[in-house]
């Protein structure tokens, strides 16, 4: 979703395809339609809540013990046991202590529960967000008249449990905070025409102007971006950008109940499989984008949204990131950054020629037309030298590849009758043919990228 619009700019829904674990398709839209217990995403909305009723600081600090508590005949774990027994706002945040939340949430709304619930239909995570599409999956957060509120149902709530929300829901909180506290809308739709002019225009819509105080939403955003650095999250490790987001997992019935959900969900508690799941949002400092990944029944049997969600959100923002021109910004504006030359891969020397002219890098400039590779003797610039691919290739020998760009090692191989196949991304590590062995055309080569 894009932050400060709500236009949703992708979106996709894999199954697995019956009798067949290797393939995948589109039959049902989970992000809008199939609303669960979310787990630990939820944690974000009571903190929201504790932080702007109660005023309190991340530095608060909370005994939560072995990371173990018990509300009547209910017991609270962490996950992992806590690396102390007192921990901070901050700190339960990063490492998602289901006591920490549960334990905040019951000291400051205990007396009073339906404040808390109050609150959280403020975020708007009680009513549908009212989308363009059909479909759209009914949340549930229960009040403290229901039938089925009990003195568990409190600090259950806290920590993701026996509530209902999609997965889009989430997201736009998560937006909103963002957002700097701003919830619009998502929307599918920018604009109707009709033979090729524009009939009606849908513009950004405001569901809620500010969901908590602006020094609320500071906290917040410290909180989720210390999950990415310090937290459950940090086995993102994202370098060219700050993230902030949260990881999540929820224990979900096979018959389609949450653990905890009661009457309230899809059936009777059954055998429990895991929900993984990270929302997030990036750059950090200027965000232009949110994201969410859920992934039903992860295999293997690791489930913690960190390690089976965090991976795709990874590849998701990077991608957005390396491809989308919001990000670019002025390179090298003050010459003296640079001590030591970057490592570049082989390829044209007028292509590398052009790119360290643009980018201001020091360089020795080449009058080759051939391909080059970087001469690592000369640490303070870009210093190019030609190697032998045409040459060994025009011998009837394997040249070496590594460092070649997939384009550029597809177009020497292929044009001299070689069968080639691409694995991964980035530039060649590997190939299957060893430099130096002899080669005719028709010969099936593997190159290995990383």
């Amino acid at each position: 979703m894009e932050v400060k619009t709500g236009a949703i700019k992708a979106i996709a829904n894999l199954s697995k395809s019956k009798g067949d674990s290797t393939s995948y398709n589109e039959n049902l839209n989970y992000a809008i339609g199939y609303a669960t217990e979310p787990g630990s995403t939820f944690k974000l909305a009571s903190l929201l809540a504790v932080m702007d009723e109660y005023n309190v600081g991340l530095d608060e600090k909370v005994n939560v013990g072995n990371g173990e508590v018990t509300y009547y005949n209910k017991t609270i774990k962490d996950a992992h046991p806590p690396k102390k027994p007192v921990l901070n706002v901050q700190e339960i945040f990063e490492t998602s202590s289901n006591c920490g939340v549960a334990m905040l949430t019951t000291k400051y709304f205990s007396k009073n529960p339906q404040q808390y619930v109050d609150k959280i239909k403020s975020f708007h995570l009680n009513q549908k967000l009212g989308l363009s599409i059909p479909g759209e999956g009914q949340p549930l957060i229960k009040n403290v008249k229901d039938k089925d509120w009990s003195g568990v149902t409190l600090p259950q709530m806290s920590y993701g449990y026996e509530t209902l929300i999609t997965p889009l829901q989430i997201l736009a909180l998560y937006n909103a905070v963002a957002n700097d506290g701003r919830m619009v809308k998502p929307h599918f739709v920018r604009e109707i025409k009709r033979n090729g002019i524009t009939t009606k225009k849908f513009e950004t819509e405001v569901l809620v102007e500010q969901i908590v105080k602006r020094e609320t939403i500071v906290k917040a955003k410290k909180m989720l971006e210390g999950v990415v650095q310090n937290g459950s999250g940090k086995g993102l490790n994202i370098t060219a950008f700050k993230v902030g987001g949260k990881t999540g997992t929820a224990q979900i019935a096979k018959t389609g109940t949450k653990k905890g959900a009661g009457k309230t969900a899809y059936g009777a508690v059954g055998e429990r499989t895991y929900q993984a799941s990270f929302v997030g949002y990036f750059p950090a400092e200027n965000p232009l984008y949110t994201c969410i990944v859920i992934i039903s029944s992860p295999s293997n049997g690791i489930y913690y949204g960190g390690l089976v969600a965090g991976p795709v959100f990874k590849e998701i923002a990077e991608k957005v990131y390396s491809s989308s021109v919001d990000f670019i910004s002025p390179v090298n504006l003050k010459k003296d950054l640079i001590t030591k030359a970057p490592n570049v891969i082989s390829t044209k020397a007028s292509e590398l020629n052009g790119l360290a002219t643009a980018l201001s890098l020091p360089f020795n400039k080449t009058d080759s037309d051939k391909y080059v590779t970087q001469n690592h003797n000369d640490t303070t610039r870009i210093s190019l030298s030609e190697n032998s691919i045409e040459s060994q290739l025009k011998k009837g020998l394997m040249p070496n590849l590594h460092g070649l760009s997939a384009k550029d090692a597809l177009f020497i191989l292929e044009n001299h009758g070689l069968y080639v196949r691409i694995l991964g991304f980035g530039s060649v590590k590997k190939q299957s043919i060893e430099a130096g062995q002899k080669i005719g055309k028709g010969n099936k080569i593997t190159l290995t990228l990383s």
